[in-house]
């Protein structure tokens, strides 16, 4: 049978019931620290119209947006995040307490290439604070981010943390012009995929038109795949040029680039080393058709490079760039950060954990200040929390409001957390607790009102529904690790008892029904409610067998 048509879409996943009931842990987890703090719960729909998220998160994000609609209504969009949602859902209000706190947790959509940790749809618990501006939200936010880490059993985070005026001060002091800026913090955000080497590479591509720099990694990879053809790339890379460019560009450039592809590499054998070789010419071919006054230099590189490199605890590293960023713009960043971690530091919050990165970048173009990112050493998945300041974001929807905030990326947060095996026992404890069994049609009800009873009694009970034989009912109990079995056969039945049968143990008992739920508890070690159970209903009233 052809079970094609029963797979999911690229990226997305079923999630079985082990891998849901973490999931859950997670969320009620995060729910308590946030309404800890006094933020309330919102909820925002699922797809936006398309004006409302496009022009807000940069040209590399943007590719990543799922469009949505139907023929002849309006362009929709699948939400990307929830900050942008919750801009604009705050400038609609007219009415909202200030600062307007308020968590949301719920998946979101983007066209990612999956890999581990990274999927298409992903669950993201959200905390912001709208409608002030003091440095003591920014180190609520801090606050909160360590506290969730730290209620999820995952203390020993690092907090990479930085400021987006820091990093504009960075840029002006090595040379980097206002208008290139915006490129040269997409290039950052990369440093931890490409390296050091990998980030130069891309900083020397900062100037070039995204959409060019897009379809010639596309070459690259194609061509590195050996599934280039020249014809192809040369549509590809002709198809990222304004018009009025490519007949010029075709006739001059790609021939060469093409032949620029096939040299690159030549006397390199090791697979990343070609990669790197061919990304590294390609892009200093690409240059050298480029006006001088639109790229970055070499010598603007170097300073850039020896700033982000920077490196120790926050303070040193503070006054280190205190040293070479002295424009107003450069000081404000630095004070304020400095600022931020004397507010956490004052809530007793470890912050022995946090770093102060100068090459800490959070991608997304509509953050104006603090910036940072929450990583979990020794799990590959990147960062699982980030947040920050992001002043103008409401502004774009008609409505000055300041703003700061933070996401958990809780399908991350799963993944780092199983590769270290810091589940605690109560995120996997939603299993059944006892399977009450059907015997026959004659006890049927008895079985019925004795499950009734567990369950009110606060025990995960399942009911056998199907006529199985008694065996198939207990070999269902062991393969779902259900630990105890009710049986209640006609002898039981008679006498009004019930025979409760532990599989962990392979001993079993006879219990007065009534007395069931006690057994039940003393059998898995739980404690007695206030008050005693309630007995199992009588025979007036059930419905019958």
């Amino acid at each position: 049978m052809d079970t094609r048509s029963a797979q999911t879409a690229r990226g997305m996943r079923d999630l079985l019931p082990d891998l849901m009931r973490r999931r859950q842990w997670v969320v009620r987890s995060l729910t308590t620290v946030f309404e800890r703090f006094a933020y309330q719960p919102l909820d925002t729909p699922a797809m936006e119209r398309a004006e409302v998220l496009l022009g807000k998160y940069g040209p590399d994000a943007e590719r990543l947006i799922y469009r949505a609609g139907l023929r002849g209504e309006m362009d929709l969009a699948m939400r990307y995040d929830h900050s942008v949602p919750l801009a604009r859902f705050c400038a609609s209000q007219d009415a909202l307490p200030r600062p307007f706190r308020r968590y949301q947790i719920g998946p979101v959509w983007r066209g990612e290439r999956p890999q581990k940790g990274r999927y298409r749809e992903f669950v993201q618990a959200d905390v912001d604070a709208v409608g002030t501006a003091e440095l003591l939200a920014d180190a609520e936010i801090l606050d909160i981010a360590l506290a969730g880490m730290d209620a999820l059993g995952v203390g020993a985070c690092r907090l990479m943390l930085n400021h987006r005026l820091i990093l504009a001060a960075i840029g002006r002091y090595a040379g980097v012009p206002e208008s290139l800026l915006g490129g040269l913090y997409r290039a950052i955000d990369k440093r931890d995929a490409l390296g050091r080497d990998g980030l130069r590479v891309e900083l020397l591509a900062v100037g070039l038109p995204s959409e060019l720099l897009h379809r010639q990694r596309q070459a690259v990879d194609r061509w590195l795949r050996g599934s280039a053809h020249a014809e192809r790339l040369e549509a590809d890379l002709l198809a990222a040029l304004e018009p009025e460019d490519a007949a010029t560009f075709g006739a001059r450039a790609v021939p060469r680039f093409l032949g620029a592809l096939a040299e690159a590499a030549a006397g390199e054998s090791d697979p990343g080393a070609v990669e790197r070789v061919v990304m590294a010419d390609s892009v200093d071919f690409l240059r050298a058709l480029a006006p001088d006054a639109a790229l970055l230099s070499e010598p603007v590189v170097d300073r850039l490079l020896e700033l982000l490199d920077i490196d120790g605890q926050p303070d040193a590293v503070l006054g280190e760039l205190g040293q070479h960023l002295t424009d107003p713009t450069g000081r404000q960043g630095i004070d304020e950060t400095r600022d931020v971690l004397e507010a956490v530091a004052c809530t007793g919050r470890d912050v022995g954990r946090v770093d102060l990165d100068p090459a800490m970048v959070r991608g997304l173009e509509y953050y104006t200040g603090i910036i940072f990112e929450v990583v979990v050493p020794g799990a590959a998945v990147g960062s699982v929390a980030s947040g920050g300041r992001y002043d103008n974001l409401v502004g774009t929807f008609g409505r000055d409001l300041p703003a700061v905030g933070m996401s958990f990326g809780v399908d991350r947060l799963l993944v780092a957390m199983d590769e270290l095996a810091l589940f605690p026992e109560a995120a996997t404890s939603g299993h059944t607790q006892v399977l009450v069994t059907r015997f026959d049609d004659a006890t049927t009800a008895a079985a019925l009102r004795l499950a009734a009873a567990l369950r009110d009694a606060g025990l995960r009970t399942e009911m056998v529904l199907d006529r199985d034989r008694l065996g198939d009912q207990i070999r269902h109990a062991l393969r779902t690790s259900i630990p105890l079995v009710a049986i209640i056969g006609p002898d039981e039945r008679a006498r009004g008892d019930v025979t409760l049968r532990d599989l962990r143990t392979r001993s079993e008992l006879t219990v007065p029904m009534l007395e069931v739920p006690s057994a039940v508890r003393r059998a898995l070690g739980l404690a007695e409610p206030p008050g005693g159970d309630a007995p199992p209903a009588g025979d007036d009233g059930c419905p019958p067998s």
